[in-house]
């Protein structure tokens, strides 16, 4: 029972790990750069999804997928509104699928909404797909205006 609730909320601390080392004040540097600072703020993203999805060779894919669906959302509401709301939106869809998401089949037995993704099974090709487009739409989405 401890596991499967660690399963969930691992990829909330990784998400606000990543989202408070994209908060930074470095806007003298960043303006002066000669390669873009988003190139390499994209590639320590991209490069997380990849060793949370190699590590999810042994947690569990699920866990893998999870991460990459809460980092998107996280990165779409840090780059539509601001870095403040980002890691919290992200707690927010978990929170909202492990208390609404849970439903019971008329047998009984446990089971999930159809819209709660981060409850589905590792082997769903529809979390997957969804998971993949709005973690490449977070990668392409221009920055918002930095909070100050």
């Amino acid at each position: 029972m401890v596991g499967a609730r660690l399963a969930y909320f691992t990829p909330i601390l990784i998400v606000v790990a990543v989202m408070y080392c994209l908060e930074r004040r470095l806007c003298e540097a960043e303006s002066t750069a000669v390669t873009p600072i988003r190139r390499y703020d994209n590639g320590a993203l991209i490069l997380t999804a990849m060793l949370t999805h190699s590590a999810g060779l042994v947690v569990g894919m699920d866990v893998a997928r999870n991460v990459t669906l809460l980092l998107a959302v996280a990165l779409i509401t840090r780059r539509l509104a601001n870095e403040a709301t980002a890691a919290g939106a992200g707690l927010l869809l978990l929170v909202i699928n492990l208390v609404l998401g849970r439903t019971h089949q008329p047998d009984g037995n446990p089971s999930h909404a159809w819209w709660a993704l981060p409850l589905y099974p590792a082997g769903n090709l529809a979390a997957w797909l969804i998971t993949v487009v709005l973690f490449a739409l977070a990668l392409t989405l221009p920055e918002a205006g930095r909070s100050e």
